[in-house]
């Protein structure tokens, strides 16, 4: 039985992923807990006398999630956001582009929780993907999974009929009803 620890101070403490890996196992899967950012993490695996270390530092930062928000008014635009990812300091969004099949930066060093990509071809389809990183410990995220979105063509959608019941000037029971606008 194998011991997989993880360090986030190249090596200054360690902390337990599992104490009861088994020897043929070739991959562990496990889940950074939240909170964590550091460009000094380490992995060793040991088992009585016997200890290796990661041979070199990589970095941790915890995996964005990136949505379209609604409708735009203005053509060429699509609007993203994304709950922020704990010690993230800026974010990078990503546009797939179809040609090369790679993702190309579409907007860089984003501070907030949201962008508006602009200048877009009204009508097409854009995959997008966001990444977290923090630029003083120079950790970053792995690439969020891809969401696909229209970019507008102008306007807003048509709006359906609106009906309900309301309180005006103290009469409970007005009752209205507006068609569909197109």
């Amino acid at each position: 039985v194998q011991t997989v620890q993880y360090s986030t101070n190249n090596g200054g403490s360690w902390t337990t992923i599992s104490s009861s890996v088994a020897p043929n196992t070739k991959r562990l899967v496990w889940s950074v807990p939240a909170g964590i950012s550091s460009s000094a993490a380490l992995v060793r695996v040991f088992s009585g006398a016997i200890t290796d270390n990661s041979d070199a530092n990589f970095k941790i930062l915890g995996t964005p999630t990136i949505s379209v928000t609604g409708a735009v008014c203005n053509a060429g635009e699509i609007t993203y956001s994304w709950p922020a990812v704990t010690n993230a300091t800026q974010y990078d969004l990503y546009r797939l582009d179809n040609t090369v099949g790679d993702f190309i930066v579409l907007a860089s060093n984003i501070t907030g929780t949201s962008y508006t990509a602009t200048g877009l071809t009204p009508g097409t389809t854009i995959w997008a993907a966001l990444v977290a990183k923090n630029n003083i410990d120079g950790a970053e995220s792995g690439r969020s999974l891809a969401v696909s979105a229209n970019v507008s063509t102008g306007g807003l959608p048509p709006i359906g009929s609106i009906s309900g019941q309301s309180s005006v000037c103290g009469n409970g029971n007005v009752v209205y009803t507006v068609p569909a606008v197109t």
